[in-house]
């Protein structure tokens, strides 16, 4: 019999999951002929990207990431690439993260200081 899994993720210091998806892409060079026929294809890079809905929380809202923090997952880094917030009239307002990271790269969040002009 196979095991199934149901519900999303938990993200408890995001505050309670709607939703989460988790996505893989591959960047890819590709080579042309002089008909515009695409004649060869490389993978060259390995993206991952999460993105994870909750409930709105205002208790929760000053511990929320932001755009451009370093945020730790299961063990894994990422850089918050977007944040959003969503309401309808049906349904309770809902934050959204989106997650990013490419190969193995050392990341890198922004920080509270302005790099120096001299």
């Amino acid at each position: 019999m196979a095991t199934m899994v149901f519900g999303a993720k938990k993200y408890a210091a995001y505050g309670k999951a709607q939703d989460d998806s988790e996505n893989e892409t591959a960047e890819i060079a590709e080579a042309v002929d002089e008909d515009g026929k695409t004649i060869k294809q490389k993978a060259y890079s390995k993206n991952k990207e999460l993105q994870v809905n909750v409930l709105y929380d205002a208790d929760l809202e000053a511990t929320l990431p932001n755009v451009g923090d370093k945020v730790t997952l299961d063990g894994e880094d990422f850089l918050v690439s977007a944040r959003g917030r969503s309401s309808n009239q049906k349904e309770f307002w809902k934050r959204s993260f989106t997650l990013t990271r490419k190969d193995d790269a050392e990341l890198e969040g922004l920080t509270a200081e302005a790099p120096s002009g001299t």
